[in-house]
């Protein structure tokens, strides 16, 4: 019984995805997989959409800032909003002990409306005494979540993490380390 019950609930989750995903998703798939997957800022095509130095500095609340530039940028309207497409980033997260959080990548995609930012390629990330590597971090203000991805590696003063996904919430500073296959084990390797 125990079985079927989770059978059901499985198949009742794969569904729900599916809809979600063919709702909100299917209308505009190519165009999204042309801006996120295109790392190429063409100069000869859109000249006029190109920063050199562009730098955004935000004050998120009383307490917090964050800052992002690049060394070229393009500008993209898309569907009614301004996507930045950004080429050697470097972002900096501050809270109120003014402690920095750096971000840097070969390439990002920056929204300006609600100052989400894709990171991609390249990714690493500093605070203090700690390092960590990834392919991808989102940086999600809405969801106060930053989520750093695909073949991750931490390095701190007490040795080595390997693992696909750290999820750090902004507000309680909760991490959780964790595999896409939660059959597999996150690698730890003591100094």
């Amino acid at each position: 019984m125990k079985n079927i019950i989770q059978f059901s609930l499985i198949i009742l989750f794969v569904l729900s995805v599916l809809l979600f995903q063919k709702k909100f998703f299917s209308n505009n798939k190519e165009s999204k997989e042309k801006i996120f997957l295109d790392n190429n800022l063409n100069s000869e095509k859109n000249s006029n959409n190109l920063i050199e130095n562009l730098k955004y500095e935000i004050n998120l609340d009383k307490y917090n800032q964050y800052t992002i530039s690049s060394e070229v940028s393009e500008i993209i309207i898309y569907e009614d909003s301004e996507m930045i497409k950004m080429k050697k980033v470097i972002a900096i997260l501050r809270d109120k002990k003014n402690t920095p959080i750096t971000i840097k990548s070969d390439f990002a995609n920056y929204w300006s409306e609600l100052y989400n930012t894709n990171f991609y390629q390249n990714v690493s990330v500093k605070y203090m005494d700690n390092n960590i590597y990834s392919d991808n971090l989102n940086l999600d203000f809405e969801n106060k979540k930053i989520r750093i991805f695909d073949n991750v590696l931490y390095e701190g003063n007490e040795g080595i993490i390997k693992t696909e996904n750290i999820i750090i919430d902004m507000i309680t500073k909760k991490i959780d380390i964790n595999m896409n296959d939660r059959s597999k084990n996150v690698k730890i390797y003591k100094y």
